[in-house]
């Protein structure tokens, strides 16, 4: 991935590089992210939606750090979605990094938390909470949905 990527930045010099994912996606996209910026020195925009905590604090400090160049480093999470909870951190120890945009229900209003697992985003909600179908709808998209219509 990373020598096409070079090549595709190579031959189109101007184009923005974009590194996202959600869910697995998302916590792939971390990796991706700490790649591309090793090998080109620039990422644009670093976004992640719904993705599970990835590492340690010492990797969220890492990740949030590592600069790039980029103009926007989010992590997008929806309502009650669980995935964003997991693995617990209280167990592990594991946590977010980045700047959260936590979106309400039907996605039209947002809180921003600057700080990674801050209590009045994501974290303000209990496992009591959690529903599934926060996971799969994304900004009024909703994957299940659309998965169902593809397969028609």
């Amino acid at each position: 991935m990373i020598n096409d990527l070079k090549s595709l930045k190579g031959k189109y010099p101007n184009a923005k590089v974009v590194i996202s994912g959600h869910s697995l996606g998302g916590a792939m996209a971390n990796f991706a992210y700490l790649d591309a910026c090793d090998a080109l020195g620039q990422v644009d925009h670093f976004i992640t939606f719904g993705g599970p905590r990835v590492g340690d604090s010492k990797f969220a400090a890492y990740l949030t750090s590592k600069p790039c160049g980029v103009t926007e480093k989010i992590r997008v999470t929806h309502y009650h979605d669980p995935v964003p909870h997991v693995p617990p951190s209280f167990l592990f120890g594991f946590q977010h990094a980045n700047e959260e945009v936590w979106y309400d229900e039907g996605s039209q209003t947002y809180v921003s938390c600057p700080q990674p697992e801050q209590s009045n985003c994501a974290n303000q909600i209990s496992l009591l909470q959690y529903n599934i179908e926060d996971h799969t709808s994304y900004l009024n998209f909703n994957q299940k949905a659309q998965t169902s219509l593809c397969s028609t």
